[in-house]
This record gives structure tokens, sequence and C-alpha cells, in this order.
């Protein structure tokens, strides 16, 4: 089978409904997704000076020939199809192929590793990609293991580590930077205490009372959160705390609605956004 051929007759076709597909994008009809036909890591690695901040609006890869809009379940298939396309050209060991098998596990995992709900894919597909990625970190451990054995330190423990019963420059430290004998409070206990034998004015524990049941109002809030959901019709919710707003309206899923406010998903329901809203 040509992939070439496969991912060439998908990209011609989303250049060609260009203009249809960004019209949608923008009024929200269809959901759509940019790729870069040269990838951004394989295009790095070729030039590294395009990671400088100053060209990142217009450096090459930004550029309009490189980039194309592509629905959901495309994307998915080009990237299955770049894994294969470099597996085939440049072979299996290869540092374009590894970095296509990370992109596409992008797709399953975000960068903290957790599920991405909203993307469904075959169980065939699944295995694929999970061996792909198995193969690749198998190859990337070994040779992370042959850099560490160069290390003048590798394998010496106990007495023969230099750094053996060497005291930590952190210790007796009760805030970064000061040492404990350096506090001016340190060891007075008793009598030698200031404050020894003395009690707070009904206005100080009235006052203290105050700063300390608002601090936990802030803290409360801050935790919960105070959000601004805007439905299709143009209508807001105003609500705090989504796991309480969920509970009291189950037809809406607390994961889908945090993926609305962080740009991970383009609606849910009737939702079309979410915003936190600062406190005053």
């Amino acid at each position: 089978m040509n992939y070439l051929s496969i991912y060439k007759s998908i990209i011609r076709k989303a250049k060609r409904e260009h203009e249809i597909r960004l019209f949608n994008q923008k009024n929200k009809l269809e959901y759509y997704e940019e790729h870069h036909v040269v990838p951004k890591s394989i295009m790095l690695v070729r030039k590294p000076r395009l990671k400088i901040k100053s060209r990142s609006s217009s450096n090459l890869m930004n550029r309009s020939w490189n980039t194309v809009l592509l629905t959901a379940k495309e994307h998915f298939i080009i990237h299955l199809l770049l894994v294969k396309i470099c597996k085939i050209i440049y072979g299996d060991n290869h540092l374009y192929t590894f970095k296509m098998v990370h992109a596409t596990m992008r797709f399953i995992y975000d960068k903290q590793g957790k599920r991405m709900i909203n993307r469904k894919i075959t169980s065939n597909e699944y295995a694929t990609l999970k061996k792909e990625i198995s193969r690749v970190s198998s190859i990337i451990n070994k040779k992370r293991l042959k850099d560490k054995t160069k290390h003048p330190n590798y394998g010496k423990i106990g007495k023969l580590n230099p750094l053996y019963n060497r005291e930590s420059p952190l210790k007796g430290r009760t805030q970064p930077g000061l040492l404990a004998e350096k506090n001016g409070m340190f060891g007075k206990c008793g009598v030698l205490n200031p404050f020894f034998n003395k009690t707070h004015s009904s206005e100080s524990i009235l006052k203290m009372k105050t700063n300390q049941r608002h601090d936990e109002e802030s803290q409360n809030v801050n935790k919960r959160g105070t959000y601004t959901a805007t439905r299709r019709n143009g209508s807001t919710i105003d609500f705090i705390g989504m796991a309480k707003f969920c509970r009291e309206n189950p037809e809406y899923s607390q994961s889908s609605l945090s993926q609305v406010l962080h740009g991970h998903r383009p609606f849910h329901k009737d939702i079309i956004k979410v915003e936190l809203t600062p406190h005053s």
C-alpha cells in the first residue's frame, strides 16, 4: 500500500476545501485541527534555529503552505500514516520514526499522561501504537543506560561514593535561606519567650478570628472556582464549583466541561464556552 500517496491525497483535499473549512471553524459549525504538512518536530531537527521565539510567527513551519485544517478523524489517520511512512523511508530506529510515534501517542494521552477521552480509536490501532511506543522506549532507555554507565560515579555505592556521609547544606534550615540558629525566636521557650504569661486582648482575638474566617472562605472559593458558561443561544450561567454544578445538573460531564474550559474541546452539549471568573 502506498501510504505516502494516501497522505498526499488527504492533504490536497484539505487544501482544496481550506476556505470552506476556515469559514466553518470561525463560525463554530465544524471542529477542525491544525496540522503541519512537514511535522514541526522533524523541521526543528533539520533547522534548530526555528526554535527562536522571535521567528515563531513567521518561520517556515507556520507558513500557509505547511498548515492545513483537518477533521479529528483525518488528523489521527494522517499521523498513523506518518509513522508508517517514516518507518519505510528512514527505518524503524530513526529519530524521525521515534518522533512520529510519540506525536501519535499524544492523540491518546496528553503530556501529563492522562487519557484524552474525547478521542476514540480501534483496538487494532491502539495495539499497534502501544507496540511501537514500547519498542521506541526500549531503544531510548538502552541508550540512556549506556550513557549513564560512562559517569565516573556509576556503580559506586556506600563508602566508594564521593558523596558518602557528606552533610546536606539544607540541614537545620527552617525556611529557604534561613538557618534555625539565626531565627530571633529560636530556642526561646517558657520564661525566655517575650509573650510568656501574656494573653491577647478581646479585640485582637476578634480580629484574628475575622481574618482567619476570611482566609478560609477565600481558599474555599479559589478551590472550587467561580465559572461562567455560555450557551449556544447566547445566555450565560454563573456557578461556583464545577463538580457541584455537574451533580446538580447530571446531563453535563465535569471532565467535558473542563476540556471546554482549557480549549481541548469546542463544546459540550449546549455549552460552547466556559470561563473562570476572576475574584474581586
